[in-house]
């Protein structure tokens, strides 16, 4: 079956069919993004990471796998703003920063990349360009904020 036949009838996951509107949409589809985060679009991603900031923010309280998970959302805005800037509008990008400096002042930096070296290493990522992934909350369950 081809990427685009899949794309028409996605039935995936859930067993339900789901339209797509967005190239964004079709993006997370294709890269194995569950099915709310999909259907959540650009604007779902940021929302879901302003959610994340204001948690870490107050204190994380879930665990490292939650943690990562909800960082790994971060990294998806991160993507997403090099590969389509033009549905990337102003509004987006005023909440997106907002949320980051929030972000930044809720959280201390880590002596390595949170996912480990060997992840750090298979994608690339880097202390400046991926910063998310190099952060942990100041407040939060031990399993966080140990370093």
């Amino acid at each position: 079956m081809s990427y685009n036949e899949k794309i028409k009838t996605c039935a995936w996951r859930a067993g339900t069919v789901m339209s797509m509107n967005s190239d964004t949409q079709k993006t997370l589809y294709k890269i194995g993004c569950a099915k709310h985060v999909v259907q959540g679009d650009l604007e779902g991603l940021v929302f879901g990471w302003v959610k994340v900031v204001a948690h870490v923010s107050k204190g994380y309280q879930m665990t490292i796998d939650d943690y990562l998970n909800d960082i790994d959302g971060r990294h998806l805005i991160h993507v997403f703003t090099g590969q389509a800037p033009s549905q990337f509008t102003a509004p987006y990008k005023q909440r997106l920063k907002a949320a980051d400096e929030k972000f930044m002042a809720s959280t201390t930096e880590t002596v390595g990349c949170i996912w480990g070296v060997c992840n750090e290493k298979k994608h690339h990522w880097s202390r400046s360009a991926n910063w998310y992934y190099y952060r942990k909350p100041i407040i939060g369950n031990s399993e966080l904020t140990l370093e």
